[in-house]
């Protein structure tokens, strides 16, 4: 198999909306929103809250996933989106779309085609590849 998808691994720091990095109900609201704008389709979310703070939510979606992962003592979210198709019109939309729920000053990610053979591309000089033969 050549080819089996686009995977996005975004990176949000210093996030201004601090409330929602801590906010099981509304980072699932966020994460609903977002997939239909940006033409997922939605077939099972699971979160968990932990305690004393942190939320992650995976989306399990015909497409592949999505996840959100929060670290509210940082003020930071690792949020990974994966797709089955070519092309990343998708995914950029809703990293968009969640990086306008949770301001970030500043974010970076990385683009990887996945399949036989990983390619991968970032908007940063700080993101490393490890390649195993």
């Amino acid at each position: 198999m050549e080819f089996c998808g686009t995977h996005l691994l975004v990176e949000f720091s210093d996030c201004r909306n601090t409330e929602l990095l801590d906010d099981l109900d509304q980072i699932e609201e966020v994460m609903r929103e977002g997939l239909k704008v940006a033409n997922f389709t939605l077939v099972q979310l699971f979160s968990h809250k932990f305690y004393p703070i942190g939320v992650t939510s995976v989306a399990i979606v015909s497409e592949s996933h999505v996840s959100i992962h929060t670290y509210p003592e940082t003020g930071h979210a690792s949020i990974d989106i994966f797709h089955c198709s070519d092309g990343s019109l998708q995914l950029l939309r809703l990293m968009d779309y969640l990086k306008l729920h949770f301001e970030p000053s500043q974010f970076s990610y990385a683009e990887a085609t996945r399949g036989r053979h990983l390619k991968v591309s970032t908007s940063t000089s700080a993101c490393l590849l490890h390649s195993v033969a």
